[in-house]
């Protein structure tokens, strides 16, 4: 997954309110609260896609914890956020207008 591209839903809502990011879900219209990671990743993804290995590397010199610590968590982060609706994910040399959220 490290090669593949991931970017926000635009329909998504979302505030940061007290360091943490309040999603609401464009499919159901829940409200996710995000870690703090969460909402460091969801920062990183502002306006544009990023790979997710760009992503993982991020988040082991910002908070200090280990590659395949990250990779996982990650992953799993990524996982949830898709199947939510959250952000769509594509692999590499796929175009972004055909990925569908899972």
């Amino acid at each position: 997954m490290t090669e593949s591209y991931i970017w926000r839903d635009e329909r998504t809502a979302w505030r940061i309110i007290e360091g943490e990011a309040v999603i609401v879900t464009p499919l159901d219209s829940k409200v996710h609260i995000l870690n703090e990671v969460g909402t460091r990743i969801w920062e990183l993804l502002e306006g544009k896609e990023m790979k997710v290995g760009q992503i993982i590397e991020m988040i082991c010199e910002e908070f200090e914890v280990a590659q395949k610590k990250a990779e996982e968590d990650v992953d799993k982060f990524i996982k949830e956020m898709c199947e939510k609706g959250i952000v769509k994910i594509r692999a590499p040399g796929q175009k972004k207008s055909i990925v569908h959220s899972p």
